[in-house]
C-alpha cells in the first residue's frame, strides 16, 4: 500500500509541475494586437475536409513520435535482455509492432489525403 501511495504522489507532483505554467499563458493582451481567432464555423466541405487535414498533420506528428519512442523502447530492452531468449523475443516484437503501427498511421494519412485530394480540396 505504501509503494501505490508513493507511486501516485510522484505522479501527482509530476502532474503539478506541468500545469504549473499555464496560469502564465491564460494573460489578456490589452486592447487590439492584430491578432484574428479564426472562425470555427463549418459552412462547406472544405472545410471540414481542411479541418481533418491539420487533423491527420497532428496525429501523424504524435503517432510517429510514439512509434520512434516504441521503437528505442524495443531496442532498450534488446541491449539489456542479457542474452535470454524470452527478453529479446519480447523485445522483438515491441519494435516489430511499432513498425507496423508507423506504417499502418502512414498509410492511413496517406489514405485521406488521398480522398481530400480526389474531393478538390486544397
Amino acid at each position: 500500500m505504501k509503494k501505490i501511495i508513493l507511486r501516485l504522489g510522484r505522479f501527482f507532483n509530476f502532474y503539478l509541475l506541468l500545469t504549473l505554467p499555464l496560469p502564465a499563458l491564460a494573460i489578456e493582451l490589452p486592447g487590439d494586437v492584430g491578432i484574428t481567432v479564426p472562425s470555427t464555423d463549418i459552412d462547406s466541405v472544405s472545410d471540414f475536409y481542411i479541418i481533418l487535414g491539420v487533423a491527420t498533420s497532428w496525429i501523424l506528428v504524435f503517432g510517429l513520435l510514439i512509434g520512434v519512442l516504441f521503437v528505442i523502447w524495443g531496442g532498450v530492452k534488446y541491449i539489456t535482455s542479457g542474452g535470454d531468449d524470452t527478453k529479446a523475443k519480447d523485445a522483438k516484437s515491441i519494435i516489430l509492432y511499432a513498425l507496423i503501427g508507423t506504417v499502418f498511421l502512414i498509410l492511413a494519412v496517406a489514405l485521406i489525403k488521398i480522398i481530400v485530394s480526389f474531393f478538390g480540396v486544397d
